[in-house]
C-alpha cells in the first residue's frame, strides 16, 4: 500500500469514527459490565449502557459504585442507555436512582419486568415506549413527573395505577395499547383524578380527559378530550361522550378498529385532526354543535355508510372522509362555503351527490378516485374546481358553471364512463390532461 493510499485510508477511518453514534462511545468506567458516567465533584454516577447489548438479559443498577477508591452514589439512567436492547428482559433500578432519561429503555421489546427504586422522580420522554412485553408496572411514590410518549406501545400492559405524588403527566404517555383495562389515579392527587371510577386520567383544574382503555365510561363533569386519549384503543368497542364534552382533540380515537358503537353529545363543537381515523362504526350522528371537522377526522371509516352534516358546520377540514369506501349516502350542509381538498377521495360507494348553493369551491382532488360516482350536481355558486377534482369517478355527464373560468389539469382525468360534457363560455383555460382517458 503507498503512502497516499494509506493517508487516504487513514482519513475515511477517522470519518467514519466521527460519524459513529456518541452512546457507543461516550461513557467514563465500566464496572460489571454495566457503562456509567462519573461526575467527580458530586460524586455521582449516571447508568449509560451495558456491555454486550446484544446478549444482555439482565441488568441490576447497584446503588453505588467504587472507581479508584472512591464511592459514587447512582442517581440516574441516562439518555437512550438502554434503547433497543432487545433482549433484555429484566431491570432493577436502585433507590439511589431520581431519574430516569429519555428513551432509556426505547425499544427493549423483550422486557418484560421492572422493578423501580422508591426515589425515581422522573420518567422522561418515551423512557420505555414499544417495551412491547412489558406486562405490568409499578410506577412509585416518588414519581412526579411522566414524560410524554413515557410507556407508548407497552401493548400489553393492563393496568396503571398513577400515585398522588405525580404533578405532571406528559403528552400521549400511555397511548397505543391493546389490553389496557384498568387506568387509576390515586385518591389525593392534586392535578389529577379517575372521578366516578371512570378508568380515565383527568386533568382536574381543566376537567379534561388525558388517557382512557377499553373499559373507560367518560364522567358527565369532563368537558375535553385530549389529543390522542384514546390513540389506538384497538379493544375500545362502545364510547359515549356526554353532554358536557364540548371538544374532541386531534387523533383522540385513531385507529381505534374495534370502535362499533360512538355517540357524541350535544355539546361539541369542534371534533379534531384525525379524530376518529379509522374507525369501525357504521353510523354516526354530528349533533347540530359541531361547527369544525378537522383534517381527516373521519378518515378510513370504511363500515360508515350513511352521513348527515348538520347546518351547523362551517369548516370540513382535508381528506376529513377520505377513504369512507362503504359511503353510499351524504348530506350535505348549505352553511360550507368550501368543499376542501380531498374530502371525499376514495369513497368507492358514493353514487351520487349534489352540492349546495353556498359552496363557491371544491378543492382539489375532492372527489378523486369515486369510481361508483356517476351523478353530481355542482350549482352555479362554484367559481373554482381543484385539480384532479374528479379524477377516476365515474360520471357520465357534467356541467361545468358559469363562473368557473379554468379547468384544472387532472380534474377529469380517467373518468372513461364521462360521455357528456358541458363548458360554459367563461372558461378561458383548460389545464394539461384535464380529460385525459376519457372515452
Amino acid at each position: 500500500m503507498n503512502d497516499i493510499t494509506s493517508l487516504n485510508m487513514k482519513k475515511l477511518l477517522l470519518f467514519l469514527l466521527t460519524m459513529m453514534p456518541t452512546a457507543l462511545m461516550a461513557y467514563d468506567v465500566q464496572i460489571d459490565g454495566i457503562y456509567y458516567n462519573l461526575d467527580n465533584n458530586a460524586k455521582t454516577a449516571e447508568a449509560v449502557g451495558a456491555d454486550n447489548k446484544r446478549y444482555v438479559r439482565s441488568i441490576v443498577i447497584p446503588e453505588t459504585i467504587s472507581y479508584e477508591g472512591i464511592s459514587y452514589s447512582v442517581t440516574s439512567i441516562g439518555e437512550e442507555a438502554y434503547k433497543w436492547y432487545e433482549d433484555l428482559t429484566y431491570v432493577t433500578i436502585p433507590n439511589s436512582v431520581v431519574s430516569i432519561g429519555k428513551r432509556a429503555f426505547y425499544g427493549s421489546t423483550s422486557l418484560a419486568s421492572v422493578t423501580m427504586g422508591n426515589s425515581v422522580k422522573i420518567i422522561g420522554d418515551e423512557a420505555f415506549n414499544s417495551c412491547e412485553h412489558l406486562s405490568s408496572i409499578n410506577i412509585p411514590n416518588s414519581v412526579t413527573s411522566i414524560g410524554d410518549k413515557a410507556f407508548s406501545y407497552c401493548r400489553r400492559l393492563t393496568s396503571i395505577i398513577i400515585p398522588k405524588s405525580v404533578t405532571s403527566i406528559g403528552f400521549m404517555a400511555f397511548s397505543n395499547y391493546l389490553g389496557l383495562e384498568s387506568i387509576e389515579v390515586e385518591s389525593g392527587n392534586p392535578n389529577y383524578d379517575s372521578r366516578d371510577d371512570c378508568n380515565a386520567i383527568i386533568e382536574t383544574s381543566s376537567n379534561t380527559l388525558l388517557s382512557g382503555c377499553k373499559y373507560t365510561v367518560i364522567p358527565n363533569s369532563v368537558t375535553s378530550i385530549n389529543e390522542g386519549a384514546f390513540f389506538q384503543c384497538q379493544e375500545l368497542s362502545s364510547i359515549t361522550i356526554p353532554n358536557s364534552v364540548t371538544s374532541i382533540g386531534d387523533k383522540a380515537f385513531s385507529y381505534c378498529y374495534r370502535l362499533y358503537s360512538l355517540t357524541i353529545g350535544n355539546s361539541v363543537t369542534s371534533i379534531g385532526k384525525e379524530a376518529f381515523y379509522n374507525c369501525g362504526f357504521s353510523s354516526i350522528t354530528i349533533p347540530n354543535s359541531v361547527i369544525t371537522i378537522g383534517d381527516e377526522a373521519f378518515y378510513g371509516c370504511s363500515r360508515l355508510t350513511t352521513l348527515t352534516i348538520p347546518n351547523s358546520v362551517t369548516s370540513i377540514g382535508k381528506g376529513a372522509f377520505r377513504n369512507c369506501n362503504g359511503l353510499t349516502t351524504i348530506t350535505f350542509p348549505n352553511s360550507i362555503t368550501c368543499i376542501n381538498d380531498s374530502t371525499f377521495q376514495w369513497c368507492n360507494s358514493l353514487t351520487s351527490f349534489t352540492i349546495p348553493e353556498s359552496v363557491k369551491s371544491i378543492g382539489e382532488r375532492s372527489f378523486g378516485g369515486c369510481g361508483s360516482l356517476t351523478s353530481i350536481t355542482i350549482p352555479e355558486s362554484v367559481m373554482s374546481i381543484g385539480k384532479g377534482a374528479f379524477e377516476s369517478s365515474g360520471l357520465t355527464a357534467i356541467t361545468i358553471p358559469n363562473n368557473v373560468t379554468s379547468i384544472e389539469e387532472n380534474t377529469f382525468s380517467f373518468c372513461e364512463s364521462l360521455t357528456s360534457i358541458n363548458i360554459p363560455n367563461s372558461v378561458m383555460n383548460i389545464g394539461s390532461y384535464a380529460f385525459c382517458n376519457c372515452i
